[in-house]
Order: structure tokens, then sequence, then C-alpha cells
């Protein structure tokens, strides 16, 4: 039991750790953080080719609200039906 604890305490700090660095980069050096700024592009891409057999003003619309809806949903999913208020 304690060495779980100690696993789960050692698992807490680096994802501290992390969320800090990560923090520090996009609030303090005002820098784009790589990997989520690649993820962020890559949503906003297949928002336009899955939107590209529609007109083309949607299809320009589409990239802006994936960007917008995909976390919208991802976190209402986490919250309501997970229960994980942490992960939304």
């Amino acid at each position: 039991m304690m060495k779980r604890l100690i696993i789960v305490g050692a698992i807490l700090v680096c994802h501290a750790t992390v969320s800090v660095a990560i923090c520090w980069v996009a609030f303090v050096a005002h820098r784009p953080v790589p990997f989520l700024d690649q993820c962020d592009l890559a949503v906003h891409e297949a928002s336009h080719f899955l939107t590209a057999f529609l007109p083309d003003t949607v299809m320009f619309l589409a990239g802006s609200a994936g960007q917008v809806l995909l976390p919208l949903g991802l976190a209402t999913y986490f919250i309501w039906r997970r229960k994980e208020w942490a992960s939304a």
C-alpha cells in the first residue's frame, strides 16, 4: 500500500512539473508549446478536410469551428459521462 502511494505521488509530481513547464513556455516566455501547437494545427486542418465536400464557406469556417468544438466536446464527455473533472 505504501509503495503504491509513493508511485502515485511521484507521478503527480512529474505531472505538476510538466504542467509548470508548459505554463512557463506559454505565459512567461510567450512562445507556442510545440506539441500542443501541432495538435491544434492537426485538428484545424482535419476539420477542413472532413468538410471538403460541403460549400466553400462551410469548409473555410470548419477549421476554426473544429478547434473550438473538439476541446469543448471532449471536456463535456469527461465531465458528464466519465465524471472526471480533472481530465476536462
